[in-house]
């Protein structure tokens, strides 16, 4: 048996990291949050309850070069899963926004990797702050 403390913020993500010693159930609980979040991220871009910053120069580049337009951004959400996941979640660095940051690498709807950063500030908001080609 293994014991744990899990502290977290006022919308039940963890603070700081989870300290668990068993690395099976580590991963599993972060799996179990990754996935849950996910699902509300594609809920609220289903109902068309999601802001993208379309006129950020990579992604609006990126975007008219391949002839993409918002439709194609939700599509591209809909598809994400646990295999596309990079990193998160992470506090935003923006001064004065709240919510994390989940950063994706996907090829669902072009031959090249696109990364996608979603921040999440559950219940109210989702936001896709990059849409672009990966750059390594």
């Amino acid at each position: 048996m293994f014991f744990t403390n899990i502290l977290c913020d006022t919308k039940g993500i963890p603070k700081g990291g989870i300290i668990i010693r068993n690395k099976m159930f580590n991963d599993q609980l972060k799996e179990q949050l990754f996935n849950s979040h996910l699902k509300d991220i594609k809920k609220m871009v289903a109902k068309r309850k999601f802001e993208f910053v379309g006129e950020r120069k990579k992604n609006k580049k990126f975007m008219n070069d391949r002839g993409l337009n918002i439709d194609d951004v939700r599509e591209e959400i809909f598809r994400l899963s646990i295999k596309d996941y990079v990193a998160g979640p992470e506090a935003d660095r923006d001064r004065g926004r709240s919510g994390y940051v989940y950063k994706f690498k996907s090829r669902y709807i072009t031959d090249e990797v696109i990364y996608i950063k979603i921040r999440y500030d559950p219940p109210k908001e989702v936001v896709c702050i990059s849409f672009h080609e990966d750059q390594p």
